[in-house]
């Protein structure tokens, strides 16, 4: 089985993108998908800031004992195929545009960016975001963040510093992100597609997976 988290040594200048964060994307009121999380889009499919923050996350029910994805529902939802959310919005500008711009050139396909916001004390529900063995993978690129916030899942509770890194898990297994900290929780976060090889834990094996609905 594959760990659940993989470091990628990406040289992020974290100082760069606070300064970005508070200088152009705070200027923004955040989207608030429920009281503690919520965020801004910076690649989205129509290319606005609060676009791409369906719950798709929802759309997941276990039928049988099996989790499956209900077509219907995200259809009424209008959650989009994931390769649609690649869209600059008007915070993808300076340095945050040099970065995605280094990650695509890096190969990991990014889509549905955006600047994730975990406010101080909050947590979200126990939930998936796909179904195994279904390819569905995340980077989280911390930018401010504290000790006490936590990615949680099955294998364990993991802390992903903002150390210039970008950490990257599998969703299509039941996980949590808590913030048990006295300071708000933002992550540069986005869907990724490892199709080269570019992750050593990550990448895409057509041969025992197969992509996610409404994905590529």
């Amino acid at each position: 089985m594959k760990p659940p988290c993989e470091r990628l040594n990406l040289q992020i200048d974290v100082e760069r993108l606070r300064e970005h964060l508070r200088n152009v994307v705070m200027k923004n009121p955040p989207f608030m998908q429920s009281q503690s999380f919520g965020g801004w889009s910076v690649w989205s499919a129509d290319g606005e800031l609060y676009d791409g923050w369906t719950m798709g996350h929802t759309c997941y029910k276990t039928v049988n004992g099996k989790t499956v994805f209900d077509n219907e529902k995200a259809i009424a939802l209008g959650l989009r195929r994931r390769d649609q959310y690649r869209k600059p919005t008007e915070i993808c500008t300076g340095y945050l545009n040099e970065v995605m711009n280094q990650l695509f050139d890096f190969g990991l396909n990014p889509r549905r960016v955006r600047v994730s916001l975990l406010r101080a004390g909050g947590a979200s529900s126990w939930h998936r975001d796909g179904v195994e063995p279904n390819y569905a993978v995340r980077l989280h690129i911390p930018i401010i963040t504290d000790p006490l916030c936590t990615f949680e899942c099955e294998d364990g509770v993991f802390h992903f510093p903002a150390d210039g890194a970008g950490y990257i898990v599998r969703v299509n297994r039941m996980h949590q992100i808590c913030n048990r900290s006295k300071v708000d929780r933002y992550h540069l976060m986005m869907d990724i597609f490892d199709f080269q090889g570019v992750t050593q834990e990550h990448r895409f094996d057509p041969e025992t997976q197969v992509m996610e609905p409404f994905d590529l």
